[in-house]
């Protein structure tokens, strides 16, 4: 388990396909991971327990949906 403040990860490709976009999901829910930011390729978790539970998702769907 994490310590109070000191842990950040950056995870790459977390819709590489449907069981990683599934591992996200469900790391966003989990309460010992109070902040997460979803970048649409990369995910970004925070377990500084200071912050209140929040998820953030920054992207743009129309420029997304062009490039695929």
């Amino acid at each position: 388990m994490a310590q109070k403040n000191n842990v950040i990860c950056l995870i790459d490709d977390i819709r590489w396909n449907k069981k990683m976009f599934n591992v996200w999901q469900e790391l966003e829910l989990n309460d010992e991971i109070p902040l997460t930011v979803d970048f649409f390729q990369m995910g970004l978790m925070s377990f500084d327990l200071r912050f209140q539970k929040e998820t953030f998702k920054i992207f743009n769907l129309k420029i997304i949906k062009k490039l695929i």
